[in-house]
């Protein structure tokens, strides 16, 4: 860039951050797709509670009743610290494929200008 045409540079460096502001946006609105799928989980998990509650019918649990809400909700957070574990593999991967992708711009141009 150090060679380049003012003008050049400009309309480069530009279209870099478009791009890198367009990826951000497209994480972000991942980020926010999974911030949606975990509530609906949630949602899902004191459903299930409330229905095992609902038919011990204002009475304590019996130990198979109480054994099988512990059995649900420890599948449920099994399964979300599984999803989000997933989640933010891909964000990183994603976030990292960016960021190199960037890098490779600029140092593909700093040669052609050397």
């Amino acid at each position: 860039l150090k060679n380049a045409e003012s003008k050049t540079a400009t309309r480069f460096v530009k279209h870099m951050l478009t791009s890198m502001d367009q990826k951000q946006d497209d994480l972000e609105m991942k980020v926010a797709d999974i911030e949606t799928s975990i509530v609906r989980n949630l949602m899902r998990q004191e459903r299930a509670i409330g229905e095992l509650l609902d038919r011990a019918g204002g009475r304590d649990l019996t130990m198979e009743e109480g054994a099988a809400a512990a059995d649900i909700i420890d599948e449920r957070l099994r399964s979300q610290e599984q999803a989000i574990q997933r989640t933010i593999e891909v964000a990183m991967s994603k976030a990292t494929e960016v960021a190199l992708e960037q890098a490779l711009h600029v140092a593909a141009d700093t040669a052609k200008n050397v």
